[in-house]
């Protein structure tokens, strides 16, 4: 599990390849939207590249690049251009 020590987000990927993330905005996974936390899930996938693809189920957005940074953090980062809006941090599981 990965929280965001700023906001509590969190984004929770299961070894069965289900992912679930709570109080996440649609601002911190698309770079625009609103800054009210929702709850989601779908399935994940870790990729050739530095991301772990999230594939969203029942969302009014699109799939997310989770961008890991070490074992210990990951990070959104959905303009290229822009700033990074939202990092979490590897926390154990309750």
């Amino acid at each position: 599990m990965y929280r965001s020590e700023e906001t509590g987000g969190e984004i929770r990927l299961d070894a069965d390849g289900k992912f679930s993330a709570t109080d996440i905005t649609e601002g911190e996974v698309e770079g625009r939207g609103s800054a009210d936390p929702v709850d989601f899930g779908g399935q994940w996938n870790v990729t050739p590249g530095n991301f772990v693809y999230l594939q969203v189920k029942d969302a009014e957005f699109s799939d997310i690049q989770l961008y890991t940074e070490g074992p210990k953090k990951v990070y959104l980062h959905p303009d290229p251009d822009g700033p990074v809006t939202l990092t979490l941090t590897k926390v154990a599981a309750p």
